[in-house]
């Protein structure tokens, strides 16, 4: 899993905050309409509302670096597998 995460999910990640951000900057002038609770709100621009995904995935991507010591750990020894039970 540790593999794959590093290998495959983080780059990707990666390439698609790179992708985002930049239509954040592309998209600044665009002017839309806000939702809030399935309801009209405060007007936006579309970069706004893009750089909002772009932080999302910011904070996903460091929780998902803080959890890669955790996941390179194996259980070697002190189990159960092996003992008769």
């Amino acid at each position: 899993a540790l593999i794959a995460l590093r290998e495959k999910v983080i780059p990707s990640l990666q390439a698609l905050r790179a992708t985002l951000n930049e239509k954040a900057v592309a998209f600044r002038d665009i002017v839309k309409i806000g939702r809030t609770h399935l309801q009209d709100a405060t007007p936006l621009t579309l970069g706004q509302e893009i750089s909002g995904w772009v932080a999302m995935l910011d904070h996903s991507l460091k929780h998902i670096e803080a959890s890669q010591p955790h996941l390179a750990e194996l259980a070697l020894g002190g189990t159960a597998v092996g003992t008769g039970l």
